[in-house]
């Protein structure tokens, strides 16, 4: 199967002068490539955050087709993953449940399948502290066609 994979390193959100922080949307897009006779079907998200007390870290996905590739829907990314709220910091393909995150399941069948994922990343500061995202992997496979 092909792995998309991509870290990011040091992401931290923004001080403001003050010494207080302010929240960071970052926003990364992927193409799946596959096979004639094959489709892409978005597979896992894995990531590494520290999310220090009054922080969060939001992983948001929606898909657009091949055909139309900026055409995201749905209208805003559906949440796929909070932390430290519904999922770990750490989320790693062994664990903890409810990690990996599942993005076929969460996209639905027919989403799962489109060429393109956009993944938005939320870092939502507190008035001391601020998360950091020290790297993620999205995986896609190449099964064939129905």
């Amino acid at each position: 199967s092909n792995i998309w994979s991509e870290d990011k390193m040091g992401w931290v959100c923004q001080t403001y002068s003050s010494g207080g922080y302010s929240t960071k949307v970052v926003t990364e897009k992927y193409a799946a490539s596959c096979p004639s006779g094959t489709l892409p079907q978005w597979d896992r998200l894995i990531f590494d955050s520290t999310t220090p007390t009054g922080t969060s870290v939001r992983f948001g996905v929606r898909t657009a087709p091949a055909s139309s590739p900026t055409a995201f829907t749905p209208a805003s990314p559906t949440l796929a993953a909070s932390a430290p709220s519904t999922h770990p910091a750490k989320c790693t393909s062994g664990g903890p449940n409810p990690c990996p995150v599942d993005l076929y399941k969460l996209l639905g069948s027919v989403a799962a399948h489109q060429a393109n994922l956009e993944l938005t990343v939320t870092l939502e500061p507190s008035a001391q502290a601020a998360p950091t995202v020290s790297s993620w992997q999205i995986t896609y496979s190449c099964p064939p066609k129905e």
